[in-house]
């Protein structure tokens, strides 16, 4: 059946799924100079463990549909559809067309908040139900500082911050399969 998508609007730019600063796009960055095409998904694990271990925090300043945030953060990551790489969003109620963004900002590089953001879960607990990893929902972000980090957008790493990023409503037609009843 046909569905309709919403998409990311960043800096004049389209995404379909996310776009992230911080730890996942250090990531990416590693990756684009791995040899992937011996071991292919294996390659990615000791360079995700290899970022974990790594203290690189930052500094920022948000606003998410005109209110304010600060704090300290290894990733911010802002998930339009349902997954990142191949790897299930774990909010279990997020969906590409709902005409909102959802917001991870991740506190510490530590296992507990790697299984937050990738443990299933949904959006009316989350907070509560993981330290470390903050969830919000906006339909405008502005990422304001820090200036010059890499954003990765839906595994494209040709964007720097500041950014300005919104939804765009039902933006995008795509054959789905039908819900299951």
């Amino acid at each position: 059946e046909v569905k309709e998508y919403d998409c990311i609007l960043n800096d004049d730019k389209i995404a379909l799924n996310f776009w992230t600063v911080g730890m996942a796009s250090e990531n990416a960055q590693k990756m684009q100079d791995a040899d992937k095409s011996t071991f292919g998904v294996l390659t990615y694990i000791p360079k995700v463990f290899e970022t974990l271990t790594q203290d690189n925090s930052f500094d920022y300043e948000m606003e998410l549909d005109g209110e304010t945030i600060k704090g300290n953060a290894v990733m911010v990551f802002v998930a339009n559809g349902l997954y990142s790489g191949g790897v299930e969003v774990p909010i279990s109620d997020i969906s590409p067309s709902d005409g909102v963004l959802n917001v991870f900002v991740v506190e510490q590089s530590n296992i507990g908040a790697f299984k937050a953001m990738f443990g299933q879960s949904n959006s009316f607990d989350f907070n509560e139900q993981n330290e470390g990893v903050k969830t919000f929902k906006a339909k405008e972000i502005k990422f304001i500082s820090p200036e010059g980090l890499v954003a990765d957008t839906d595994g494209e790493l040709y964007q720097k911050t500041p950014s300005n990023i919104k939804v765009v409503e039902k933006r995008f037609k795509f054959l789905s399969k039908p819900l299951e009843q």
